[in-house]
């Protein structure tokens, strides 16, 4: 089978874009991911007034980036759904792939935002261009199809999930749809953890000044309708479960005013040593302490 990898993406690491852990925020990974999105909707030949439009992302942290890394980006297309499309994407660096995306985008009509079908003729061709998911690069502790529990936020605070961001969406977090931009999705996300672990008996600026951080090794993150300038965000999250040395999180973002989900995300963390750059294991007593917080939320 032919593969029609193609380049979507070729860039520096900024130090702006790094966090407290000294590498690239996961969402710039995703700002990344964004940026690709027009190459693909180029590379596949999508008609004029088509386009494509992600409805969930899989990634999995591969290496970490750090200031002044190159880093680019090739996108296949893998699968071909009824009115979707499965697009695998590699962000490397010196050879090496530091992340790797699956992004399932729906064909959509440019104006309304209806998902389309595709024609005989578009299935045709595009399933010309479908190739092979590298081996190793596809989900591992999450899959792409996870579904999370249909949860609003009266549901979300009925379950006591510990909140964790409260804000807007800025003018300048929007795309050019109109509506907020995926990277923010996981950027809020991201702002807001700290607070997760520090109910989890885990005080985040304690973690810092021991020279840890916490990281995120996998995540699926689930878009619903993306919300416009000026909405108002809630973010609440929960530890649903414990897996060695690492922790599944669920995250939901909600629109305040609504209560409506605008996202969710699973996701597998850890604790990551600043000096050596590795994970760390819980203690036993720690494990026993975190049990006492894991949530069920279906």
């Amino acid at each position: 089978m032919a593969d029609h990898q193609f380049d979507s993406g070729r860039s520096g690491v900024n130090a702006w874009e790094c966090d407290e852990n000294d590498h690239l925020n996961v969402r710039f990974y995703l700002a990344r991911l964004a940026e690709a999105q027009g190459f693909v909707v180029h590379g596949l030949g999508i008609e004029d007034g088509r386009t494509l439009r992600p409805s969930r992302h899989h990634v999995r942290f591969r290496r970490e980036l750090r200031a002044g890394d190159m880093a680019s980006m090739r996108s296949r297309l893998v699968e071909l759904r009824e009115d979707s499309a499965v697009v695998h994407h590699a962000l490397s660096c010196a050879g090496e792939v530091a992340a790797s995306f699956l992004s399932v985008d729906r064909h959509v009509d440019e104006t309304t935002g209806d998902p389309v079908a595709w024609s005989g003729a578009q299935r045709e061709r595009l399933e010309r261009l479908v190739g092979v998911l590298p081996e190793g690069e596809g989900p591992r502790s999450i899959t792409l199809d996870d579904r999370s529990p249909e949860i609003d936020l009266a549901r979300a605070e009925a379950l006591d999930l510990v909140e964790i961001f409260r804000g807007r969406v800025a003018p300048g977090h929007c795309d050019a749809s109109g509506r907020m931009a995926i990277e923010w999705v996981m950027g809020r996300f991201s702002d807001g953890v700290g607070n997760l672990w520090d109910s989890l008996g885990h005080d985040h600026a304690r973690m810092l000044a021991r020279g840890r951080g916490s990281v995120v090794l996998e995540t699926c993150v689930r878009y619903g309708a993306l919300p416009p300038a000026d909405t108002l965000l809630v973010g609440r999250s929960a530890l649903v479960g414990i897996m060695g040395r690492t922790l599944r999180f669920a995250h939901l973002l909600f629109d305040a005013r609504t209560g409506a989900r605008i996202a969710d995300a699973a996701a597998v963390a850890a604790v990551l040593d600043h000096e050596t750059r590795r994970t760390v294991a819980f203690t036993d007593e720690e494990q026993a302490d975190l049990h006492r917080h894991v949530k069920q939320l279906s």
